[in-house]
Parts: C-alpha cells; structure tokens; sequence
C-alpha cells in the first residue's frame, strides 16, 4: 500500500512590526502654514507662552470636545478637513451657551469644565470612543496645499494690513481702528457682567450680536490670554483660517468629485469682486470683500464659521441622511449664528423657503427637512429679536434703492435705472451660472438652491435696505461663499466629467479667463467715463459701456465656441470663465487699496473738521498702565468716569467724534459716559437724521454737562455730583482733553499718574 504523505501545512507568516506611521500629503502643509503663523505672531508681539496657552485653550476647550461632538450628532465621521470646521462650530456654540450660563451664576470657567466633562465621557465611554478616530478618507494633496496657500495668504494678508498697523504698545497703538477699540470695550464688559450692558456710557443696554465678545471673553479666563492680545491678534484668527478651510469643504459638497471646486470656491469668495472698470460704482456695486473686515468685524468672521458649520449639517438633513443627532447639531448651530450676527439669520430663511418653491415645482413634495428648518430658522429669528437686540435694528432701515441713490445725487438729473443696470452687468456672472445649471439640469442638489436663496436674498437686502454706516453691505458679504460656490458649480456642470484633458482645450479655457481680465482692463484704461453736465436721451447709457463689455465678451466667447463643432461643447465654460476673469483686475485694484502704504491705520473719517491731520492719537500715552492699575485697585462694579470724549481732541465739542472707548475697553470697569457711537440711541439718531457714527451728538446734555464739570471745574460740589447721583468713584484723566489739574488736585487725591493720563479717588460722602 502507497502512502500518501500529508500536505504540507504551510508556516504561519512572520510577524513583522506595523509601519510606522508618516505624516502625510495632507499634514504637510498644515504643518507648514501652522509654524509660518506662530513665527508671524512671535513677529508682531505674542510671545510663545501666550500662543501656547491660548492654542491649548482652543484645542481642549473648542476643537477636540466639538469635532466628538458633531460626528457623534451626525452619526458619522467625514474627513478630517469637514470634521475639524464642523466640529469647530460646534464647540464654539457649546462653549459661547456654557459661557454664559457660567459668567451670568459667577463662576466663569464652565466651559473648560463642560469640555472635560465631554473629553472624559467619550474617553470612557465604549459606545463613544470610535468618534475620536476620523473616517479614514484620504485628503487629496492638491487639495490640501492648494487651501493651505490660501490660509498663508489670508495670514499674510492679516499681518500685513492689521497687525502691523495695530501695535500692542504706545505709540504704535494710539490710534487703533474704532471698531475694534469698541469690541475690545465690549469683550471688557462681558469678562465680567452677563446680561451685559454698553460698559462706555451709562444705562444702555446691550442690543448687539455680542456672541463673539462672549467667546472671547471666555477664552481670556480659560487661557489667562490678556484681552487686549486676544482682540489684536488671537481672536479672531482661528475663526478666519477655519473659514478658509470651511468655504472649501463647503465647495467640495456643493461640486462634488473635482478636487479643484473647494480651492477654487474659496479663491473667489476671498478675493474676487464684481468687476469694477469705473471707480465711482464700487460703493453702488459693493465688494463684499472678505478680507477687509476680517478683523474689523469679528463678530462677522465668528458668525461665518458657524454658518458654514450649520449649512454643512443642514445638507445631511436635506439629503435625508441625518437623524436626530443632526437636528440637535443644527438647533446648537442655529441658536448660536442667532447671536453671533443677525444678517445671516433671515438669508438662511430665504434659502430654506427656496429649497420649499422649488422642490414643490419639481413635483416632488414640499421638502419636510427643509419646511421643518425653515420653521426653527423662524422661530430663531423671532427669538433672536426679542432676547438679544429687543428690536433694534443697529440703524439698518428700509430705503429702497438707496445705495443707487447715494452714489448718483452728484450727477444730478441721472435716472435711478442706470445704478441698477451697472448692478446687473457687474453681477452677470451669478445669473449665468444659474442658467447653465438650468440647462445642464444640476439643480437636482438642494443644497444649490440654498446657495441660491441666501445669494439672491443678500443682492436684495442690500438693494431694499440702507444703513448710515454702510451695514448693510454685511449681508452681501455672509452670502459671497454661496454665490462663489453657485459660480464655481455652473463652471463644473459647463465642463466635461472626465475633466479637461486636451491642451488646446485647456489652453482655451485659461484665454477665456485671460480675455475677461483684458477687456476690464482695457474699458477702465480711459479712467470712468465721463459724464455729461446733464443726462437725458442717450448721454446715459454712455455711462454704462465699461460695465456691458465683459457680458458682451463673455457672450461672444460662447457663441463663438458654439459655432464650431469641436468648441460646442466648451462654449458655456467659456462664456462663465471670460466672466470670472472680469473680476480680476477690479480684485487687484480692491487689494492694492486696502494695503496700508505708511505702516498706519488709514480711518475712513480721521479727517474731520475741526481736528488737524494727522492730530494726536486716539489713545493717550499710559493709558494701557491706568487700564492695568484700575483692574487691580477696583472692584469689577465700579463705575468710572472720565473726560475723554472724543475719539481725537478737538477745540470745537460739535466736531466731537464719539467713538471713545479706550477706557471701558482697558480698565475692564463701566464708565458714566466716554462715547456713545455704536449704541442704539445713537443708532437711532443717525438713522433719523442721516449722520455717520462720528457725526452724531450725545443725546444727553445734562448728564455730560454734570460729568465734565467734575473735571473743568472741581470742586467738592460738582465731585459730590458724580458721586452721589451716579456713584462714581475714581476719575480717569485725559490731560489732552479739558481739565484743571490744579483745582483737581485740591479737592481729590491722586492716585495715579502715567504719561498724559491721571487717575483720582472721588472720597466718600461727609456725614
């Protein structure tokens, strides 16, 4: 009998040991921008420990317990990029709610314990810990470097036009912007008050979109980070550079399946404005642009981040792919733009009502995600105007066609209609998308027609409503990301799904996008177009040929395409591209007028009667030393008052500029009266009268007759005054403003005295 040998059985494998892990494609350039930012703000003055305490804060606190969070809420992880900016409005809007229910009880610090009551439950529990692994979906490298250049340029951009002309010490921070002297004062405020009031004038309660502030401030207790450098430099960047981030992420969900559209999204939101060949239209046909307010407006670049956040949830919702979980992310996310800024509230409304219309013209229901959104978004509005701004509208009022006509009363006799052709010739673009989307039948994704409600509403807003300071340009801005992504999303349905693989196509497509750029530049060679000394017959449309030839360009680059067989199918592509390139000279002119040339802050009304150019600073020397002695020497109660009025010291009170707030803002304490722009009263005055912000009187002369009195002629009566009608204790002297020291020093003593400030002690009562 044969045997037959048993088969071999073969050797387990040997083990061999993990590989090790490397930093990949994507982590590069993160890395790379990452360390360019910490040199930048080691440059401008933010020592190492502060970063690290503050990035220490924002990690613990904001980014690591929001992005558990949202994929938790969601159900599921996305890649890292979504993750992170989702997560990041997440956490924002849990941190601002734990802020609040914290410093309103006394205790400030609930956020850090709410985020470790959030790091310690996923860390404990079984069901929770897969959330703190990402999805695992790879990050295209192009992708990743082509955002992180824009991050670098945005940091860039911020250093260059915000950091370098806001120093953090005297003389190089005399003259900051006003607007941010004013969040500075309300960051103050809400450090240590909740509800709070308007901490540089007395009695005036906080009606204000003072979400930010409220971050902020949590972030100086929970990071011990000083509030003047969280103002000036550590604010608002992680907001600005996650915004980058999200209008790309938020490109990518709009166009799917082309690595180029989020770059390209963002690249346009950031940077492009409507082409501009003659110069006196740009306030008629307003730029929108980005980063001119990123810093001037916080409370703006805040809100931006946690609406990209809630449309980024909103489109599992309207996909029909998030349970509750998403529903609760979306109320959070919700409450929370609610009272970060109230522009982007009513535009999401008018996205959601579009998403209704037009799912109900396509037969196909009325969109229950969307109908139930569009109700919370509703009931959030509503909300949001009683508790928080207890109807005020911050001076915005209902004047239809108003931005047309401040820009045309100079060429008198010139009819309203022709401001709005330049609107719709600059603005071709956004209705040739649509179309092609149309065409291309690519309104299938609802997350279009959201992109297209909030755009189209924010054209309108800005159209029907005006405000004196210009706010109400600030609509159009939250929109700019949703009309970039609607542009982009038309040129992705003109192109071929397989891509452009062709030289002669691609070397097409980049001569549409150089032509749009040559024909503006060639219509704006000749300046503006001149103006007839009257209008009438056809003088006027003389005026509006710079702004037809990019639209005529365009149309003619598609019909050219159209009329040969092999260009046909490019033809729509070209005609969107000759549009964007339009926009490119008028995007350089935009930049290049923003760029500080004198290493200054350049204040749009510095210049006024009665104040010399260049005058004095804002702020006095030593007023950051009695900001930094009145917060260890009094009590977070006390009230100050002081004789700096004016932004700038002028001989003439009529020519005062109100927008003081040095002292709220550095002392952290509440003051009688330093100014009173920015408030509601004063809102309401300029909006009657139709001032700007500095023009507008205080609006209650007995009270600044009883407090300046205190200071041009002391004495035990006129202290007495202040002490005993408003309980006023300590004085803050502006020696450049009026005052007589010797008499002040008769009747109070001085316990301060620090370059062109003093600081007295207002005694108590005699029995």
């Amino acid at each position: 009998m044969t045997a037959v040998a048993a088969p071999a059985v073969p050797a387990p494998p040997a083990a061999t040991a993990p590989p090790a892990r490397r930093v990949g494609p994507g982590w590069l350039p993160a890395l790379l921008v990452g360390a360019a930012t910490v040199a930048c703000l080691r440059w401008y003055g933010v020592g190492l420990g502060p970063q690290a305490r503050f990035a220490g804060y924002l990690a613990a606190v904001v980014l690591l317990p929001g992005t558990l969070l949202w994929r938790a809420l969601r159900g599921r992880a996305g890649a890292l990029p979504a993750d992170a900016v989702g997560g990041a409005a997440l956490g924002y809007a849990v941190e601002v709610g734990l802020y609040v229910a914290g410093r309103a009880a006394g205790w400030p610090y609930l956020p850090v314990a709410g985020a470790a009551a959030v790091l310690a439950a996923f860390a404990a529990a079984p069901r929770l810990r897969r959330w703190w692994r990402g999805s695992g979906a790879p990050v295209d490298a192009r992708w990743a470097w082509a955002v992180a250049g824009l991050v670098a340029l945005i940091t860039a951009w911020c250093a260059l036009t915000y950091f370098r002309v806001h120093g953090l010490d005297w003389p190089a921070s005399g003259t900051p912007s006003a607007d941010l002297a004013y969040h500075h004062a309300l960051v103050a405020e809400l450090r240590h008050h909740l509800p709070g009031q308007i901490p540089y004038v007395t009695g005036v309660p906080l009606r204000y979109h003072w979400f930010a502030h409220a971050d902020w401030a949590a972030a100086t207790w929970g990071s011990g980070v000083d509030a003047t450098l969280v103002t000036y430099r550590l604010g608002t960047l992680p907001a600005a550079v996650l915004g980058v981030v999200g209008i790309a992420v938020l490109g990518g969900r709009v166009v799917p399946g082309r690595w180029w559209a989020g770059p390209l999204v963002a690249l346009c939101a950031l940077f492009a404005v409507t082409p501009d060949p003659a110069p006196w239209s740009r306030a008629l046909t307003p730029s929108a642009n980005i980063p001119y307010t990123m810093w001037l407006s916080p409370t703006q670049t805040f809100a931006a981040l946690l609406f990209l956040g809630l449309v980024l949830v909103l489109g599992d919702l309207l996909d029909r792919r998030g349970g509750p979980g998403a529903w609760v992310a979306f109320g959070l996310l919700l409450a929370a733009v609610a009272g970060a800024k109230a522009s982007f509230v009513p535009l999401l409304l008018a996205g959601l009502l579009l998403v209704v219309a037009a799912t109900r013209l396509r037969r196909a229901g009325w969109c229950p995600p969307a109908a139930a959104a569009a109700g919370l978004t509703a009931l959030a509005l509503a909300g949001a105007q009683y508790a928080l701004y207890r109807g005020t509208s911050a001076g915005l009022m209902v004047d239809p066609l108003a931005a047309v006509r401040v820009m045309l009363p100079a060429r008198a006799g010139w009819p309203v209609w022709l401001g709005l052709a330049v609107w719709a010739l600059c603005w071709a673009a956004v209705p040739a998308a649509a179309l092609v989307l149309l065409c291309r039948r690519a309104w299938a994704d609802p997350l279009r027609v959201l992109c297209a409600g909030i755009g189209a509403a924010a054209l309108l807003v800005v159209l029907v409503t005006y405000q004196m300071g210009g706010s109400q340009q600030y609509f159009l801005q939250a929109a700019r990301p949703y009309l970039a992504a609607l542009v982009v999303a038309g040129l992705a349905a003109a192109l071929p799904a397989a891509g452009v693989r062709r030289p002669w196509a691609r070397a097409l497509l980049w001569g549409a996008l150089g032509l749009g750029a040559a024909v503006t530049a060639a219509a704006a060679l000749g300046g503006p177009p001149r103006w007839p000394t009257a209008a009438g017959g056809w003088l006027a449309p003389r005026a509006l040929w710079p702004y037809a030839v990019p639209p005529l360009a365009a149309a003619a680059a598609g019909l050219a395409a159209a009329a040969h067989r092999r260009t046909r199918p490019w033809a729509a592509a070209l005609a969107l591209l000759t549009l964007v390139g339009a926009a490119v000279p008028g995007s350089l002119a935009e930049l290049r007028r923003m760029a500080p040339a004198d290493g200054r802050y350049r204040d749009a009304v510095a210049a006024q009667p009665g104040r010399a150019a260049p005058g004095p600073p804002a702020v006095p020397d030593g007023a950051a030393a009695v900001g930094r002695w009145l917060r260890r020497h009094t009590g977070t109660d006390t009230l100050l008052a002081t004789n700096s009025h004016c932004r700038f010291p002028v001989a003439d009170r009529a020519a005062c500029d109100g927008r003081q707030f040095w002292v709220a803002a550095l002392a952290e304490r509440r003051v009688l009266l330093e100014g009173w722009a920015y408030t509601p009263p004063a809102n309401a005055v300029a909006a009657r009268d139709r001032l700007q912000s500095n023009e507008v009187p205080y609006w209650d002369p007995a009270l600044m007759a009883v407090n300046d009195a205190a200071f041009a002629a002391p004495s035990a009566a006129t202290l007495g005054a202040l002490r005993d009608r408003y309980g006023v204790r300590w004085l803050v002297v502006d020696r450049r403003h009026p005052v007589d020291l010797p008499a002040l020093d008769r009747v109070a003593p001085r316990r301060l005295a620090a370059g062109d400030c003093a600081v007295y002690e207002v005694g108590p009562a005699t029995p």
